[in-house]
């Protein structure tokens, strides 16, 4: 999870993992979708795959403070998008139609636009 989280926020800040965390817990507690991490982490097309940049994410990243962060989200309950249930995020480059049908922006945070569904 550790190396996911890290690729899929585009190696922005700490505000842009937190927003992928919690995409990812609103997924693990949406009906629509498997509801364990890994479930949801392994989704087929669904998260950037890792294992191409692990080593570089691996010697960018701080993985002590990605933990936190990770406790933050799944511990604490923390809310970036003030209880939007967002499920999905893509590069701020990519159209919200190219990702999924219905989606409306909730957030851009690093790199990247977050969006509920209708």
């Amino acid at each position: 999870m550790l190396s996911i989280v890290a690729v899929n926020a585009d190696f922005t800040s700490d505000a842009s993992i937190l927003c992928v965390m919690r995409t990812i817990y609103n997924r693990v507690h949406d009906d629509r979708f498997p509801d364990t991490i890994e479930g949801v982490l392994k989704a087929p097309k669904q998260f950037e795959n890792c294992d191409k940049v692990c080593t570089y994410a691996k010697s960018s990243y701080d993985y002590e403070k990605i933990k936190l962060l990770i406790e933050k989200v799944f511990i604490d309950n923390y809310d970036p998008f003030d209880g939007a249930n967002v499920l999905f995020y893509a590069s701020d480059k990519v159209a919200a139609y190219k990702v999924c049908k219905g989606l409306i922006l909730v957030k851009h945070e690093g790199k990247s636009n977050f969006y509920e569904q209708e």
